[in-house]
């Protein structure tokens, strides 16, 4: 599609968020240790919020995303980057 539509200068991106803390996920009673195993799935130990997500998207509709195109934007705190530890410090 970025392809079909850029000389109309229309920009075409997408977004690939992990799942995230929202209040109806708490509501529906998720336990804490599966929001645990949530943060420490993230490379960040965080556990992400559907704000993380908004602001993402935000980004690459404002004016500084301007040149950015037929991307993949993972938003997913680096969990789907994880794999052996590289230091020894390291969680």
């Amino acid at each position: 599609m970025a392809v079909d539509h850029g000389r109309q200068a229309i920009r075409v991106n997408c977004f690939a968020p992990s799942p995230v803390y929202t209040p109806m996920v708490y509501s529906a009673g998720m336990s804490p240790e599966a929001r645990e195993r949530r943060q420490q799935a993230s490379l960040l130990w965080i556990e992400g919020t559907g704000w993380d997500i908004g602001l993402a998207v935000r980004f690459l509709l404002s004016d500084e995303a301007r040149y950015i195109t037929g991307q993949t934007l993972v938003v997913d705190g680096g969990a789907t980057l994880a794999g052996p530890s590289r230091s020894p410090d390291s969680r």
